[in-house]
């Protein structure tokens, strides 16, 4: 059940991503404002990332909150989906490919993954910068969280099917 509440979170999230309405003449101040909070969202997910990855690093009995996380990294999608949106809603030179939110939302992953296909790309500066901490978000934090995912599994993985000691390496 627990997946099925973190679908639907998610689900929730992309219906509120596609139905808040974005003027296609974006105000400065509304364009300014929403950076703000995706720069808000991102360093959010990055502190609550750092600080579990402390947890586990010192070996603190906490445990890995996966769902917890699973949030934070989507949050961190639909933020950058609506900053890349609003962007190209905004300017004509900083992004070229972006026409609709889905658009914006397929960047996101395609830079997320790091597959890059080339058919939407940052142009201005200012894009470019924003694109460049999404990297920067992908590396460091996803790529960290990675690594925890796949330390937290190992040690599972051991502590249900222990190894067997050989019976040689008794001592006499």
């Amino acid at each position: 059940m627990e997946w099925g509440r973190q679908a639907l979170v998610f689900g929730g999230l992309l219906v509120a991503f596609f139905a808040v309405p974005v003027e296609s003449d974006v105000s400065t101040w509304r364009l300014v404002s929403g950076l703000l909070l995706t720069f808000a969202a991102v360093s959010l997910a990055g502190l609550v990332i750092t600080r579990q990855v402390r947890f586990q690093l010192s070996g603190i009995g906490r445990r890995l909150q996966f769902k917890g996380l699973l949030l934070l990294l989507e949050i961190v999608v639909v933020a950058f989906a609506t900053a890349y949106f609003m962007i190209a809603e905004s300017t004509s030179d900083q992004i070229v490919g972006i026409e609709t939110r889905l658009d914006s939302l397929y960047f996101t992953l395609v830079t997320m993954a790091t597959v890059g296909y080339g058919d939407i790309h940052a142009t201005g500066q200012a894009t470019r910068g924003l694109v460049t901490i999404q990297i920067v978000f992908n590396l460091v934090f996803v790529g960290a969280l990675g690594s925890l995912l796949t330390n937290r599994m190992r040690e599972a993985a051991v502590s249900r099917h222990p190894p067997h000691s050989d019976d040689t390496d008794k001592s006499e």
